[in-house]
């Protein structure tokens, strides 16, 4: 198992989740005030009121590059599923939540504290290239701590520092952001961050780790349950034959619970590949076809609508290598 830095994992998405999720930790901003004012953007731009209007049927498609339409920009898979599934539902918003890069747990940890707070009624996974490990884990869990211990972080920069020293005093922290913005301890601040690459690095077996990943899949499914959320979980391109997680959504299939597993037709979209998970812009519409005509054959917007007491899955967050 490659080893990999704590901090390093996540150079696209900490200020998208903890940047803004410490803002609203500390300033009770629109994503818990629910301020029928405010907005949230999406992965590429478009805004969306935080207090959803009435009637309408929100749909957050989360998921990585591929989610968020790298290539393709604004002809993404969700805005081609948005216009398409306008033909036959009225007041419907659809959400790019694709994140470029990330593992399934952050995911999970971007949809539980911010994308949730949203409302949505249906969540939309497509996911499978970019696997998971238990350092993003260890990592996420090292932040939260420190959110709790350290209410004047209030920004990335500042949590990195604390999470390189392990400390919470804001003087030691004013000077070591002084220290570190010199140049003359670039290569001090380079040796410290190769250092702390191997903290809290626990290596697992690989069957160790694929009960990790499919546990993290459960997690996500579970959560959603509980606030009444359908899921529809979709395996990339590239997971179709012998991907895990191909594996790992077909098991939580539970039409009766809300989680629905869909594997688009390889053969109508292997033509749009620009590699081999990326697709043209053409790609993108016949994926986001596929998957319109799976949730309008399911019936999944309609029967969602009322559809109460879905029963939980019961699985917990893991608190220790398994």
């Amino acid at each position: 198992m490659v080893r990999e830095s704590p901090l390093g994992e996540f150079f696209n998405i900490k200020k998208i989740i903890y940047d803004r999720s410490v803002r609203i930790d500390k300033q009770s901003n629109y994503l818990t005030d629910h301020d029928k004012n405010d907005i949230f953007t999406d992965s590429i731009g478009r805004s969306f009121s935080v207090e959803k209007t009435k009637g309408v049927y929100r749909i957050i498609c989360l998921g990585s590059s591929t989610t968020e339409g790298h290539g393709a920009g604004m002809e993404s898979y969700p805005v081609r599923l948005e216009e398409f599934l306008k033909n036959k539902i009225q007041n419907l918003e659809v959400i790019n939540a694709g994140l470029r890069g990330v593992q399934f747990y952050s995911l999970y940890i971007y949809f539980r504290d911010i994308l949730s707070k949203l409302s949505p009624d249906l969540l939309i996974v497509y996911f499978g290239y970019n696997d998971d490990s238990f350092q993003v884990y260890r990592y996420f869990q090292r932040v939260q701590e420190l959110k709790h211990r350290c209410s004047f972080i209030d920004n990335i920069e500042d949590l990195e520092y604390a999470l390189n020293f392990r400390f919470c005093s804001p003087r030691l922290l004013k000077a070591y952001r002084w220290l570190f913005s010199s140049r003359l301890f670039v290569a001090l601040k380079l040796s410290l961050n190769n250092i702390m690459a191997g903290c809290d690095c626990e290596d697992l077996d690989e069957k160790q780790n694929r009960q990790f990943k499919e546990k993290n899949v459960g997690i996500l499914v579970d959560y959603c349950l509980s606030l009444s959320i359908p899921v529809v979980l979709i395996p990339e391109i590239i997971m179709y034959d012998s991907g895990e997680y191909a594996g790992y959504f077909k098991n939580l299939e539970d039409e009766e619970k809300g989680i629905y597993y869909y594997c688009p037709e390889r053969a109508g979209l292997i033509g749009y590949l620009t590699d081999s998970v990326h697709f043209t812009d053409d790609g993108y519409n016949h994926l986001a076809c596929q998957i319109g005509s799976f949730i309008l054959e399911k019936n999944i917007v309609f029967s969602s609508r009322t559809i109460l007491g879905l029963s939980l899955i019961h699985i917990s967050e893991p608190t220790r290598p398994y």
